[in-house]
């Protein structure tokens, strides 16, 4: 999978009004993951989500 640039991210978790933090997301290798129960979930790279939005 390849990593997200932030306005890809940010087309994906609502934009960047939702929370501002995504504005240092170049830190970070995201993974996302979508799962029936907690909708999309983005991991950092110690695995630990950091931010989950229904579907």
């Amino acid at each position: 999978m390849k990593n997200l640039s932030k306005n890809e991210l940010n087309a994906i978790m609502g934009g960047p009004s939702r929370r501002t933090d995504l504005d240092h997301v170049g830190a970070y290798n995201f993974k996302m993951e979508v799962a029936p129960t907690m909708g999309i979930v983005l991991n950092d790279n110690a695995g630990n989500p950091i931010r989950t939005r229904k579907l």
